[in-house]
């Protein structure tokens, strides 16, 4: 089995959650196709040309926060990028592979609270298609006791800094959503 990892600038950082990922024993091999700055067509156009993808292997998709940063500073819109992400699964599910999602989510975001909409459909995206997704900034807020991740979690508006806690969760719970990716059910 192979693991791919499919995300912005917070899945290739030095020291990040993908590094803590990486770095403990895993079944399998990891190969990270993380391009920053860009969105999820990118995620599509990886793993159609530069992925060996095979029955079984997991696909970890990390495009949210970008997507939602491209909505507010492209001409894209979020029918046309969701509708990417649906060709990708729909080729994930063709090929046998499976799927998950993390939604991450940046301070600007955070701060803002922007994204909301587009959180909604994508949500709503990922649950016709039976594909399992995490909200890491949520979760460990509520596991935590807090309201929200401070400044120190990151290290710039769009970072995750990397020297706290939340990258041992961020990459724990990614090892997670490895077990609990599944095939997308093909929609109708």
């Amino acid at each position: 089995m192979t693991i791919y990892i499919c995300g912005g600038s917070n899945s290739i950082l030095k020291d990040g959650w993908t590094r803590v990922f990486s770095s403990d024993p895993i079944d399998g091999s990891v190969v990270n196709l993380s391009i920053g700055g860009t969105h999820s067509i990118t995620a599509l156009f990886r793993a159609l040309f530069t992925a060996d993808l095979k029955v079984g292997d997991v696909l970890l998709w990390e495009y949210c926060l970008n997507d939602i940063n491209q909505l507010r500073r492209s001409p894209h819109n979020a029918q046309g990028l969701l509708s990417y992400f649906e060709i990708l699964l729909t080729h994930c599910a063709q090929m046998g592979v499976r799927v998950g999602a993390l939604l991450l989510t940046n301070q600007a975001e955070a701060a803002s609270g922007g994204g909301k909409r587009y959180r909604i459909r994508l949500r709503k995206l990922l649950d016709a298609w039976k594909v399992p997704f995490a909200e890491p900034n949520a979760e460990y807020c509520e596991a935590a006791g807090i309201e929200a991740l401070g400044e120190d979690f990151y290290q710039d508006r769009q970072h995750y800094a990397v020297d706290t806690a939340f990258m041992e969760f961020l990459s724990a719970r990614g090892r997670a959503l490895v077990g609990e990716a599944r095939v997308p059910a093909v929609c109708a």
